[in-house]
């Protein structure tokens, strides 16, 4: 009852969708327990006096509480990680958490375009209750039996080619589908030039 939505209702079309304050008390809330593949955000809160505390409570939260093993992100601020209690508090959270890919400011999604790095989801799947599934594809460097990917990028909005604001997503994507096709390096200065235009014109935008 207390979603917020920005745009306009209409036949076929879903306005962006905004639901604060989810009482984290109820795991049966759909927004713990259901992927909505849509424009929807949730937000819930977690009360502690403590980052170290409340650091290791999220980490049991998302474990526990929130549907799926794929990715998950953490944002944390440089400033923060100068102290060694925080920073050795952060290195615990990425070992605990059961995601395949760890985002340490940085959106872990973006780690399937990394075909080097594995993506799936977080080993040891209940075959009764797969979630987010079992295995994993990329893994260019046939690592045997991985189980996670941590992914770290600087305390900033990064800028990277396969984001909806991206002006030249599609034509990205079409450079690149053709170098993968046939691994011609003459396929690669288009992949360059559209990755850097659209990162600027999406800085500049």
């Amino acid at each position: 009852p207390q979603a917020e939505l920005y745009g306009e209702v209409a036949d076929g079309q879903l306005p962006w969708t905004f639901i604060p304050d989810v009482d984290p008390n109820n795991p049966e809330d759909m927004c713990f327990n259901t992927e909505a593949f849509c424009g929807l955000f949730a937000e819930t809160a977690l009360d502690s006096d403590d980052v170290v505390a409340y650091i290791e409570q999220a980490v049991d939260f998302v474990n526990e509480q929130v549907w799926g093993t794929l990715t998950t992100s953490i944002l944390v601020h440089p400033r923060s990680l100068q102290d060694p209690v925080i920073a050795a508090a952060i290195e615990k959270a990425i070992g605990r958490l059961r995601y395949g890919t760890i985002g340490v400011n940085f959106w872990g999604v973006a780690g399937i375009l990394l075909g080097q790095i594995p993506w799936g989801a977080y080993a040891g799947s209940d075959p009764y209750d797969i979630q987010s599934g079992m295995g994993f594809v990329n893994n260019s460097f046939m690592l045997a039996r991985p189980q996670k990917t941590v992914i770290r990028s600087r305390f900033r909005t990064p800028l990277i080619p396969n984001g909806i604001s991206n002006p030249r997503f599609h034509k990205f994507m079409k450079a690149l589908t053709y170098y993968e096709a046939n691994g011609s390096l003459r396929r690669l200065p288009p992949i360059i030039y559209h990755v850097l235009a659209g990162m600027v014109e999406q800085k500049l935008g």
